[in-house]
C-alpha cells in the first residue's frame, strides 16, 4: 500500500538526532529509500523535507503519526522508520508548493491512563473488589508540560487503615504525602525539549502542588527538590536519569530498576526518545525517629 506525501512540510528531530540530514526509510520489500532533508533557517531546529512526485511505502512499523492537509489536499499517513527511532515528525503540508509553512504542529502522545482496583471485605468478612475503574485524580500543568501525576491511593495517617475509606484520592492534588501517612502514585514523564526546559519556572510549576517551597534555589534543573519523605520508586517503562546535586552521582534508571529516595534533592530528565512512567509510593518520613525535634525535618546535618 502506497501514501503520497504532500509536497513539502517541516520534520523536526529530536535533540539526540539533530544533525541527522537524511531519512532512511524502508519499504515492505525490504528495498531502502534515502530521502534527503535540507535544513530550514527560519525554523531552527527543522528541516523541510521536499518530495515532490515521490512516494514512500507503508513502513514496517504500525502507523504512529497522522498528518491531516488543508481542504482540497490529501490525508498523508506515514510510519515511524524503524532505522531511525529518534526522529520525531511534525509537519503542515503545503498543497500548492508556492505557500510558505508558518508553524509546525505535532500530535503528543496519548497520556498514559491506569486501572485502579481496589478490595475489601463484605459484611461478612468475605473478599471482595470494592472498585474497579480507572484512576481519575490527576495532574496536568502548563507550567510543567510534558509530566502527569495520577494518585492511586493517599493514607492519611499510621498504622494505616485496611477497613476504612474506599476512596481517598479527594481534595487538593499536592506533592508531598499526608503527616504521618503515604500517597501512592504513577508519574510520566515524556522526553524533555532543553530549549522550552529553559523557559520554565520550578517554583510556579511546584507551586500548583503546594510545594514551591520544596524547589532547590539554584539546583542544576528548573524542577530539582526534595520531600521529608521516604520514597520508594520503580521504573515501569522507558528510562530516566535521575539528577543529584552533583553530576559525578547522576544515574540513568531504566525498567525494572528500583529505588530508594532518603529525602535528598533530586530532579528526572527524561533525555530519551519514549516516555517513562515511574510507580511511586511516598512515606511521610522524619531524618531520624530519635533525632532532637528541631532536627527532624529538612536535609539531615552529619555531626
Amino acid at each position: 500500500m502506497k501514501y503520497v506525501i504532500p509536497s513539502l512540510f517541516l520534520v523536526r528531530p529530536l535533540p539526540m538526532s539533530r544533525t541527522l540530514d537524511k531519512l532512511l526509510a524502508s519499504d515492505v520489500t525490504g528495498i531502502a529509500y534515502v530521502i534527503r532533508l535540507i535544513h530550514a533557517p527560519k525554523f531552527p531546529g527543522f528541516f523541510v523535507l521536499s518530495t515532490r512526485d515521490i512516494q514512500v511505502f507503508h513502513l514496517l512499523m504500525m502507523p504512529r503519526w497522522l498528518f491531516l492537509t488543508r481542504p482540497a489536499s490529501v490525508a498523508c499517513q506515514i510510519c515511524w522508520p524503524a532505522a531511525i527511532p529518534a526522529l520525531h515528525w511534525s509537519a503542515i503540508p503545503d498543497p500548492d508548493r508556492t505557500r510558505p509553512v508558518e508553524q509546525a504542529q505535532e500530535s503528543p502522545p496519548m497520556p498514559r491512563e491506569f486501572r485502579r482496583v481496589v478490595t475489601g471485605h463484605d459484611e461478612n468478612g468475605k473478599a471482595v473488589v470494592i472498585s474497579d475503574t480507572t484512576a481519575t485524580q490527576y495532574l496536568e500543568r502548563t507550567s510543567r508540560p510534558g509530566v502527569r501525576l495520577t494518585n492511586f491511593w493517599i493514607e492519611r495517617g499510621s498504622p494505616a487503615e485496611y477497613d476504612g475509606q474506599t476512596e481517598t484520592c479527594t481534595g487538593d492534588f499536592v506533592l508531598h504525602p499526608p503527616p504521618m501517612g503515604s500517597t501512592f502514585r504513577c508519574v510520566e514523564f515524556l522526553p524533555e525539549d532543553p530549549d522550552v526546559l529553559k523557559t520554565l519556572d520550578g517554583k510556579t510549576a511546584f507551586g500548583e502542588m503546594g510545594a514551591s517551597a520544596n524547589v532547590v534555589e539554584g539546583g542544576r534543573h528548573p524542577f530539582m527538590h526534595r520531600t521529608d519523605s521516604l520514597d520508594y520508586a520503580i521504573v515501569l517503562t522507558g528510562e530516566i536519569w535521575m539528577m543529584m546535586d552533583d553530576e559525578a552521582d547522576d544515574l540513568l534508571l531504566k525498567a525494572g530498576d528500583v529505588l530508594i529516595q532518603r529525602g535528598n534533592n533530586h530532579a528526572w530528565s527524561n533525555r530519551s526518545t519514549e516516555p517513562c512512567v515511574i510507580a511511586f509510593v511516598l512515606i511521610d518520613g522524619v531524618t531520624k525517629r530519635d533525632a532532637p525535634e528541631d532536627r527532624q525535618k529538612g536535609i539531615p546535618r552529619q555531626g
